[in-house]
């Protein structure tokens, strides 16, 4: 995804970051300048989805980057932060069903890692705690095998056809792989 100047640069992860989230939902993630080189990617509210079944879930995408200057004078962006929810609340506030987070620049916890929450009804109101506590390791996960894992297993209706879509995130994915510094897991 490199570019000759920022602004290529920019415009061209926006556009990929856009069409991956149009697989699945028509809301418009919205871009920030925070500083001279911190941007940042976000929903206003969170995103609503349907699932094939009828129920509504909701997803919250935010995601910080750089873009940086390479030894080849052209310009790459990279990731500094993302956090990917999955709740069945519409509220911004939501812990979520499904989180992944990466923030390494925030807290004391620097690592990729996925939140679970659960229904309390299991009958084990510790080990209920206990799984919403916890901060389960992963890799970095780019935003493509969020989309398809909640497709795949959350059921969510996507919002083009079965052709697009799935060209889409392996296209995007493929993109994104390339300019990656770290390594991004292959799923089909």
């Amino acid at each position: 995804m490199a570019e000759k100047n920022l602004e290529a640069s920019i415009e061209k992860f926006l556009r990929m970051i856009r069409e991956t989230l149009n697989c699945v939902t028509d809301q418009v993630i919205l871009a920030h300048q925070d500083s001279e080189h911190l941007y940042r990617l976000f929903f206003r509210a969170p995103a609503r989805l349907d699932a094939t079944n009828g129920d509504r879930f909701y997803i919250l995408v935010n995601q910080s980057f750089t873009v940086v200057q390479d030894s080849n004078g052209l310009c790459r962006v990279h990731s500094r932060e993302y956090s990917y929810i999955l709740s069945d609340a519409p509220s911004p506030a939501t812990k979520g069903i499904v989180s992944y987070h990466w923030h390494p620049h925030e807290s004391a916890l620097r690592d990729p890692h996925l939140h679970l929450h659960i229904t309390q009804n299991m009958g084990y109101p510790e080990i209920e705690r206990k799984i919403a506590r916890a901060h389960y390791p992963t890799s970095r996960v780019c935003l493509e095998d969020f989309l398809l894992l909640l497709i795949k297993y959350y059921d969510i209706n996507p919002i083009t056809p079965d052709s697009v879509w799935k060209r889409v995130l392996k296209k995007n994915k493929q993109l994104f792989e390339q300019d990656a510094t770290w390594f991004v897991g292959h799923r089909e």
